[in-house]
């Protein structure tokens, strides 16, 4: 598979006023030099806790959000040294589906109006056809053509999520970048939007990249796998890899997190979660490894030294001193603690 999307040393800062003249204002890295690669055809799931930088770094990758340093190449192209003329165009290539399908449609537009939008402006289709490839859109995520007539509050939050993926598709891209995109709909009909954009991907193979905390989903969606924390990629795996042998500790617990039904006779319901894992939220840690005062196997360098993703160019590669090692760790299962 070929590159489409490259980021090299992503990073993104926020700064909070100080609040008091001649205070300096803090600085905060959301994103904290991120590697990342997405393949032409390919689906890659970026998981993590809330709070991990996820959307940030989908937004900077988007170019929705101006990093604040780093390279983001698409089809070999530098999005940041494009000029806005030059980006507008290219954009179309690349499209974002939202989380909130309740806030990411603009409720004064009729449908038909917000999907034939970008058609027109990027000049897809003559005018006269830009009505029956809006009728086109509507079929392909379950839609009837007389939603083109009607306004987003007309419509369930199920169906609201099938129009951002309709208006995504409105200009024929290579890339969706889809943000939590079941997270805020009911569980029953969670699976019909993942298996929706599971069909769409495989009849026009585009790229995903699937952004979610939802590990059982991640298992049956992805080709590969990048796990973060603390604005930073701490493991990177082909799918089946990351599932059975995890080599970061916080890997294995978001894995050790998730929900699985075990027999009566088990005398269990729910499997526990990595102590690690849990509780309240962790202090900001300054230098070293992000991860260690929710790891059993901190040592002092990971107090002093940032840990960088290894081996550099592999297919599994994760950022830790002291991984976890299938054949001489003794608690290693990452399914059953």
């Amino acid at each position: 598979m070929s590159v489409l999307l490259e980021a090299r040393g992503v990073i993104k800062e926020f700064r909070s006023a100080a609040g008091l003249p001649g205070r300096r204002t803090a600085a905060f890295q959301a994103v904290a030099g991120v590697d990342l690669q997405v393949n032409r055809g390919e689906t890659l799931a970026l998981v993590g806790e809330s709070g991990s930088g996820k959307t940030t770094l989908a937004r900077c990758l988007m170019r929705l959000v101006e990093p604040t340093a780093g390279e983001i190449r698409f089809d070999g192209r530098d999005l940041r040294a494009l000029p806005a003329a030059a980006l507008r165009a290219e954009r179309r290539r690349f499209q974002m589906v939202f989380q909130d399908p309740h806030s990411s449609l603009n409720p004064r537009l009729r449908i038909g109006s917000m999907l034939a939008e970008p058609i027109r402006v990027h000049r897809l289709r003559p005018r006269a056809e830009i009505a029956a490839r809006v009728a086109e859109l509507l079929e392909l995520v379950g839609l009837p053509p007389t939603a083109a007539a009607q306004y987003p509050h007309e419509f369930s939050g199920g169906q609201r999520q099938r129009l951002g993926i309709a208006r995504a598709l409105a200009t024929e891209p290579e890339l969706l970048v889809a943000d939590e995109p079941v997270s805020a709909l009911d569980v029953s009909i969670r699976a019909q939007i993942v298996n929706l954009l599971v069909a769409l991907q495989r009849r026009y193979g585009l790229a995903l990249l699937f952004i979610t905390h939802d590990l059982a989903l991640v298992e049956h969606l992805a080709d590969r796998v990048a796990v973060m924390y603390r604005g930073r990629i701490v493991e990177e795996a082909p799918n089946a890899a990351l599932f059975a042998t995890p080599r970061h500790p916080y890997t294995r617990a978001l894995l050790r997190a998730v929900p699985r039904v075990r027999p009566a006779s088990a005398g269990e319901g729910l499997r526990e979660a990595d102590p690690g894992a849990s509780g309240a939220e962790d202090a900001v840690v300054s230098g070293g490894c992000a991860y260690r005062p929710r790891c059993d196997r901190a040592s002092a360098r990971c107090a002093r030294e940032i840990p960088l993703l290894v081996p550099p160019a592999g297919a599994h590669r994760y950022a830790c001193f002291h991984p976890l090692d299938p054949e001489t760790d003794r608690n290693f299962s990452p399914r059953e603690p």
